[in-house]
């Protein structure tokens, strides 16, 4: 039982100390979103050229500099011209965005 006890009170300290940190609201106008991050983020745009022709990849990211080597937070935002999903059925919108998934993976 004092186990127990332990591992809830631990559970309820480490939550209230993640809980604790404020984070901040980056909004974009441009880009119609809003989210948040633990600190500032940076924000990139890069061209990136597909089969539809050359598209923005506007990138918005932040990466701690102590604690997890591998953690980033990010959110990473490209159009697509609206004529391209004209009269587009299921398996062409899954093609799309499964290209789009690929793509971003490959830049990783």
């Amino acid at each position: 039982m004092k186990k127990l006890i332990y591992v809830f009170t631990l559970f309820i300290a480490t939550t209230a100390y993640v809980n604790a940190q404020d984070w901040i609201d980056y909004k974009s106008e441009d880009l119609a979103f809003i989210s948040e991050y633990p600190k500032e983020p940076k924000r990139t745009v890069q061209d990136l050229e597909t089969a539809v022709g050359t598209l923005k990849m506007h990138m918005i990211m932040h990466a701690p500099t102590s604690g997890d080597d591998n953690a980033v937070y990010s959110l990473i935002r490209s159009d697509y011209p609206k004529d391209q999903f004209e009269d587009a059925d299921d398996e062409y919108n899954t093609n799309v965005l499964d290209g789009a998934v690929n793509g971003a993976v490959n830049n990783v």
